[in-house]
């Protein structure tokens, strides 16, 4: 700061640093008043853990701020850094108790609605698209980032988040698994011609009937999605080979045609 302000007087000079700190306690009250219900989160932070940490590094900037003028020698003896540290310390309680409320929030979430989302089938019919979809609902995989920042900023996790991150890597493996089977489905289904698809609508409703159990029994904490992944996924197999022999043959059946009727051009002069 006193490079900042190149005055030749020292009380002037510790006066002006002074002023300074005062002015930018307040500047962080007001800025911390007007942005507490919806502040800026820090990039890639979830809304809890990025509150908290928006919330540190204003304290931080104040404590490392008024620490270096009350620390001072002869700073810490003006009666102007007494009432510096008062007004410090009434905005870093409002920062503490902000930091305070997150955390409640934070450790009393319903254990219901971990129970009512886990609950839910693997798949799901999009009401509005009527597409298929992977049915994790988002509040879990915003439950496990939320628990990812707040333990590696220290701070507590209940036990029922504690357990969905531990379980991390298996609902990106299950969510994964589903994700590639609606893919390799729908393409398969594609590829199935126009012209033929009433060929193929008893051998379409056997397969789409594969994924019932996942639209309709196996739920994110059933084992039994390992099998239907891979009964499902040998399925769509077969029915890709079958698909493929078609056109193959519709391919020489055209081939067929198209030199049938060069001949005749050929043979009548045509």
């Amino acid at each position: 700061v006193s490079e900042k302000i190149p005055l030749t007087q020292m009380d002037d000079k510790y006066d002006r640093v002074l002023k300074y700190c005062e002015h930018e306690v307040e500047r962080i009250l007001k800025l911390f008043k007007k942005q507490k219900d919806e502040p800026p989160l820090p990039r890639n932070f979830p809304p809890i853990a990025g509150r908290i940490k928006w919330a540190r590094s204003l304290h931080s900037h104040l404590d490392e701020l008024v620490k270096s003028a009350t620390s001072h020698p002869v700073l810490k003896t003006l009666p102007t850094t007494a009432e510096l540290l008062r007004r410090y310390n009434i905005v870093g309680n409002a920062l503490i108790a902000y930091e305070a409320e997150m955390k409640d929030a934070w450790m009393n979430q319903n254990v219901w609605l971990v129970d009512e989302c886990l609950s839910r089938k693997l798949l799901l019919i999009c009401e509005e698209s009527g597409r298929l979809k992977v049915n994790l609902d988002d509040r879990i995989r915003l439950l496990i980032r939320e628990a990812d920042c707040l333990a590696k900023m220290g701070l507590p996790i209940p036990v029922v988040t504690r357990t969905l991150l531990a379980k991390r890597d298996y609902f990106t493996v299950v969510s994964d698994s589903l994700q590639i089977l609606l893919n390799q489905f729908l393409g398969t289904v594609r590829r199935v011609k126009l012209e033929v698809r009433p060929l193929f609508l008893p051998q379409l409703v056997r397969l789409s009937a594969m994924l019932s159990p996942g639209l309709n029994s196996i739920t994110w904490t059933n084992r039994e999605w390992k099998n239907f992944c891979h009964n499902t996924t040998e399925a769509i197999k077969d029915f890709d080979v079958l698909v493929t022999r078609c056109e193959r043959l519709l391919v020489f059946r055209q081939e067929e045609l198209a030199l049938i009727l060069k001949m005749n051009r050929t043979r009548f002069g045509g």
